[in-house]
């Protein structure tokens, strides 16, 4: 009887080690419609559902998983991830413990490609290709060449020195935030210049794609309710991404200088928020911090 016993208990636990969970991918919010093939979530290889974007796993895993999401085939970086058993429209907490399906249809959103790796999400690795980037380093350091001489019967005139590329030049006057104001008014500067790239703990960019690589601007802060001009943003990266317990608000406005208010939206996801439709394409735009959104004015 001990000898049954001992085998059924190693029955069941090699089960649970050996369970898994599977990923099933919808086109619609109720997870009935446009049904992908089961993706398993212990499985790495790189996937394509379309424009599926929507989720609902089924089966059991010990184990925590992330979905990683590419802007582009074959998974070549992360510009998005999302972590065990959350959506992307809402930031939850990180995945830990026994990670058990519980029927829901989560949102995903958009991705070229995905794929699905053990344990929490990495750092996004994307290439950032926005035009306004300060380049690296590297791309300022001088070419090494070999000199070569040829022998000729007069030596040739030895050329001006040129000024090496690596050499940092003085930095500009840079003015103040009231005479700013007076040149450009209605539109805020108070930003760190050299702040350009992705943005760090406190900043926000817009980008001209939804997945937050292409034509970036540059680094707004949270706290600065001034306005900017849109410039065809389709999203807004965030750095660590937000809680649902943010009062962000980000308003948009049909023309410039911000005069008024034609939709107003909830700051709440991931690192990388594509913005709703309403959002998208406008004149100017302006970061609040308040519990709800004032009625629309313009």
């Amino acid at each position: 009887m001990m000898n049954k016993i001992l085998l059924l208990s190693a029955a069941l636990t090699g089960a649970v080690v050996n369970a898994t969970t599977y990923a099933t991918f919808y086109s619609d919010a109720d997870c009935t419609k446009d049904a992908s093939v089961d993706f398993s979530v212990n499985n790495p290889g790189c996937f394509s559902v379309g424009g599926n974007q929507y989720v609902k796993y089924h089966g059991t895993n010990v184990q925590c998983w992330s979905l990683i999401k590419s802007p582009d085939a074959s998974c070549p970086c992360q510009f998005d991830c999302i972590e065990g058993l959350n959506t992307e429209g809402t930031k939850g907490p990180d995945c830990a413990g026994i990670m058990i399906p519980d029927g829901k249809c989560l949102y995903v959103g958009q991705a070229e490609s995905l794929r699905f790796i053990g344990g929490k999400c990495p750092a996004s690795n994307c290439p950032d290709r926005s035009s306004r980037s300060i380049p690296t380093l590297e791309d300022y350091q001088e070419d090494e060449y070999e000199e070569s001489v040829e022998a000729t019967e007069e030596p040739a005139e030895e050329p001006e020195p040129e000024t090496k590329r690596s050499e940092i030049p003085e930095p500009a006057a840079e003015e103040s935030a009231e005479e700013i104001a007076k040149r450009d008014p209605g539109v805020s500067h108070a930003y760190d210049a050299r702040d350009f790239g992705k943005p760090g703990i406190g900043y926000f960019r817009m980008c001209k794609d939804k997945y937050c690589t292409l034509d970036c601007s540059i680094n707004f802060r949270t706290t600065n309710p001034g306005c900017f001009a849109g410039d065809g943003y389709q999203s807004m990266q965030l750095a660590g991404g937000i809680g649902n317990t943010s009062t962000l608000k980000l308003v948009s406005t049909p023309h410039d200088s911000c005069s008024c208010q034609d939709d107003c939206w909830s700051v709440v996801g991931p690192e990388c928020m594509e913005l709703p439709e309403s959002m998208k394409n406008k004149g100017s735009y302006r970061m609040i911090q308040q519990d709800s959104c004032d009625s629309n004015n313009c």
